[in-house]
């Protein structure tokens, strides 16, 4: 009997883990629905917070770059400042005195020149501007401390050597055609021309100062074309070559001007005034009398090397 109990015994565990195994067999396979939405329900919330790390990965990433950017901006800057420094360091000093100055006691500025108004008799000076060739030209009538006056042309300043080339290469050119004084591209061609060949400086003001001077000297009376256009001047005395042009001007009277004239160009001048006036002066006729343009003209050519002069008077 007890070994019939054991041996049932033994039989009922076997059974019974077949059993077990059976009811295991039974069950039904997985993934179950259930646990298909529970996966997909776990997997969009992994994915979720995955969106969420990356965009705030990238939130990040954009921070950093956008200080790396002002940064380096930052970092441009200082040494663009640095660099600015060094240059303006390393620059020559402009010298004040490039050009020479006129020789005028506390010559005032163009633009500080009065057009309208016009002093009365006795005042100690006159200041003012002549439109001349498209130029400003400033005219300084002053008292000096002997009591007499002294009348101050201000024309613009040019090297004589740059007029004397243009002259040479262009006067020709001028002289056949006189819309070139107008024609500003040809005006900056002879500028450029005449600079580079003296290995002298351009400036932006050259064309204008060039066409000046050809213009005064070529059409024009030389360096009598101031005093012939200020209508305060009555009289124009020029005794001689190299010597101060003198001139009696209204309310002030007889006086000295910073104007001179070469015999040259003296010589010159009477002769295209009277060809001009259709006159004829030379060794065998140097007298030369004429009215002409509302001015009265009297000159003497020098001969034999001698000092030409003449004298221009305003008619009434």
């Amino acid at each position: 009997m007890p070994t019939h109990f054991i041996l049932d015994r033994k039989q009922q565990e076997a059974e019974q883990t077949i059993q077990e195994i059976l009811d295991l067999t039974k069950k039904r396979p997985y993934p179950t629905k259930e646990t298909i939405h529970l996966a997909r329900f776990v997997d969009a919330c992994f994915y979720v917070i995955e969106d969420v790390k990356k965009k705030e990965f990238q939130k990040k990433e954009e921070e950093k770059n956008k200080k790396e950017i002002l940064q380096a901006e930052k970092q441009r800057k200082l040494l663009d400042e640095q660099r600015k420094k060094e240059l303006e360091a390393l620059a020559p000093t402009p010298e004040t005195n490039e050009l020479p100055l006129l020789e005028v006691p506390e010559l005032p500025l163009l633009e500080d020149f009065n057009f309208d108004k016009v002093p009365a008799p006795g005042l100690a000076k006159r200041e003012y501007v002549l439109q001349l060739y498209q130029n400003p030209i400033g005219v300084l009538v002053e008292k000096e401390q002997d009591g007499s006056y002294q009348y101050h042309i201000i024309e613009p300043y040019i090297e004589k050597k740059l007029i004397e080339k243009a002259k040479e290469i262009y006067g020709r050119d001028f002289e056949r055609d006189n819309s070139l004084f107008d024609n500003q591209a040809f005006l900056k061609k002879v500028a450029e021309k005449v600079t580079n060949k003296l290995a002298m400086q351009y400036t932006e003001l050259l064309p204008q100062q060039i066409q000046y001077y050809l213009e005064r000297d070529i059409l024009g009376a030389g360096p009598f074309d101031p005093l012939l256009y200020d209508e305060k001047i009555k009289t124009i005395i020029c005794e001689g070559p190299d010597r101060a042009i003198k001139v009696d001007y209204t309310d002030f009277g007889s006086m000295n001007t910073n104007v001179t004239i070469s015999n040259e160009g003296l010589n010159r001048f009477l002769k295209r005034l009277a060809i001009a006036a259709g006159k004829t002066i030379n060794e065998q006729n140097p007298i030369l009398e004429i009215d002409f343009q509302g001015l009265r003209f009297e000159g003497i050519m020098g001969i034999g090397g001698g000092n030409s002069r003449v004298t221009i008077r305003r008619l009434e």
